[in-house]
């Protein structure tokens, strides 16, 4: 077995050595100067206690909004929401299809809901430019006679074409020539239809629009 000397332990410790020291104190040095700084610099998070204690309003300096409230500087409404509005040929009513108009003509009146249009284009292709399509009108509360004629829906899409829809029964028979006083009567209104939007219009007597619905007919 060789001993060591003097001499062979000088190179064992020589300038490779010295290098991979060096490398070394500089990894740890390094490691610990980033340490330092990110305890320096990471956000300070603060208990439960004090979160449950601070006010949302804190969140935000010079803004007294609070979570789940609309800001103090948007305009309020004066509309009131969730009203049933009522129309005659005096003071006739743009709707919304889906909203209930009381609906007063000379022979009585009715809460009036027209919803649709509904149209069957699933697997269609190519797609018709106009395609069968139903409205469907529901009368309720009904006091006095309402009488009700084909002549009396008019239809006009956004292009200004004018449809002269049929009138049937909810179960596709003949339609009431009148709505009287009674249980709720819902009739169809059906009309080859064009995709788009456009305005479904009730004259109960054949002239004086009172309501109209506003719809939009989409294709699948």
């Amino acid at each position: 077995m060789t001993v060591p000397t003097t001499q062979t332990e000088r190179r064992a410790f020589g300038p490779g050595a010295r290098r991979s020291l060096c490398y070394a104190l500089g990894g740890v040095a390094l490691a610990a100067l980033l340490v330092g700084v990110y305890a320096a610099v990471r956000p300070h998070h603060t208990s439960p206690a004090s979160q449950s204690t601070a006010s949302p309003a804190s969140a935000s300096s010079g803004s007294s909004a609070t979570y789940g409230t609309l800001p103090s500087w948007l305009p309020k409404s004066t509309i009131p929401v969730g009203r049933v509005v009522h129309a005659s040929a005096a003071h006739p009513w743009l709707a919304v299809e889906g909203d209930t108009v009381i609906v007063s003509t000379a022979h009585g009146t009715s809460a009036t809901t027209a919803v649709g249009p509904y149209n069957d284009s699933t697997g269609m292709f190519p797609l018709p430019r106009f395609l069968r399509s139903t409205f469907v009108v529901t009368f309720k509360d009904t006091a006095g006679q309402i009488p009700i004629t084909p002549r009396a829906f008019v239809i006009v899409d956004e292009h200004g074409r004018v449809y002269h829809p049929r009138v049937e029964s909810s179960s596709g028979g003949t339609a009431p020539t009148h709505i009287a006083t009674g249980a709720p009567v819902a009739i169809r209104v059906i009309v080859n239809l064009a995709e788009g939007s456009g305005l479904l219009r009730w004259s109960p007597d054949g002239t004086h629009t009172i309501v109209g619905w506003d719809y939009t007919n989409e294709y699948d």
